[in-house]
């Protein structure tokens, strides 16, 4: 394996751990805070704080203004529309029902994908892979998946559907317009510009602003431990990810997420773990497995395909 892709599993195996933390802080978090402005404070600070060390210690410059548009629109897409779509969303559905949702990203990324550029295909075995883990998915949260006393119901599953396209969309644009800047500099950007965005949005939208108090401590230390290892250790690794591995590889996150806070409750809560969640997690493990070695399949193949067309050119121009 390159080490450039050994390097970037690592920063996804970071994505798949610290963002299945997160669920947890963002429930703290949003008790007591509007949910924009949480948002939004949480980008700006872990921003801030990539821009100190990049842009001030590293004395990176900043990307020509055609970069720095299409970095922002890409960031505000995946962490600024995105998530307070899914947190709109949460108001009229269970949470496990937005879990599986969400967790259909990779097909979305995939029909995404072909929709740009339709020749860049994948393998029945990459598609296996992702039903697998999709099923795995299902099992865990079965109980009660489609159960709500919401009469808005359907409308929380159009705005989770939406939330589901916004990031597709930042990922796979993310992929098709390559910058040249540094991930974590590209990191930096997005959250910034997506911080200002959200945080205005928050101010504006409420008239209570007691919550700023820092007798909130709860919430502040939630903040804190999002921006850590949310957005700075966890955003920063999936932007690097993203610009070194397939982008359905990337996707497959939101398999790993929920095995992550399910062990955290086993380990944490002493939650039980029923027949069902170990059977998940076995098709779920099973699923990135086959994934990855689909994708490994395929670039063997275009590679052997390349270097037989190449051969075929130097016999060519002999003759």
């Amino acid at each position: 394996m390159p080490r450039s892709n050994f390097k970037a599993y690592i920063a996804l195996a970071c994505v798949c751990f610290f963002w299945g933390t997160t669920f947890i802080a963002s429930q703290i978090a949003v008790k007591s805070m509007p949910v924009a402005f949480v948002a939004g404070i949480r980008c700006i600070l872990a921003g801030s704080l990539l821009g100190a060390y990049f842009f001030g210690v590293k004395k990176h410059t900043l990307p020509s203004f055609k970069e720095m548009s299409i970095i922002s629109i890409n960031g505000f897409l995946m962490i600024g529309l995105a998530n307070a779509l899914l947190v709109w969303a949460l108001r009229y559905m269970p949470t496990n029902t937005a879990s599986i949702i969400c967790a259909s990203l990779p097909f979305w990324v995939l029909g995404l994908n072909l929709l740009f550029d339709k020749s860049d295909r994948v393998s029945g075995q990459v598609l296996i892979g992702l039903v697998v883990g999709f099923a795995g998915l299902i099992l865990i949260f079965y109980d009660g998946l489609f159960v709500s006393t919401s009469e808005k119901f359907g409308f929380g599953l159009f705005l989770a559907v939406l939330c589901n396209i916004s990031w597709a969309l930042g990922m796979v644009l993310t992929k098709k317009h390559k910058v040249t800047a540094n991930p974590f500099v590209v990191a930096t950007i997005q959250l910034l510009f997506t911080g200002v965005v959200m945080s205005i949005f928050g101010m504006l939208t409420t008239t209570d602003y007691s919550f700023l108090s820092f007798s909130n401590y709860q919430a502040w230390l939630a903040i804190l431990y999002l921006v850590t290892f949310g957005s700075i250790t966890g955003y920063g690794a999936y932007i690097y990810s993203l610009a070194h591995l397939p982008v359905t590889v990337v996707s497959l996150y939101t398999y790993i997420n929920p095995l992550v806070a399910i062990f955290l409750g086993w380990w944490l809560l002493d939650e039980k773990l029923n027949v069902f969640t170990w059977l998940s997690i076995v098709l779920i493990l099973l699923s990135v497995y086959v994934v990855n070695r689909g994708f490994k399949s395929d670039r063997k193949k275009e590679q052997a395909k390349a270097a037989a067309q190449a051969k075929e050119a130097v016999l060519e121009e002999s003759f």
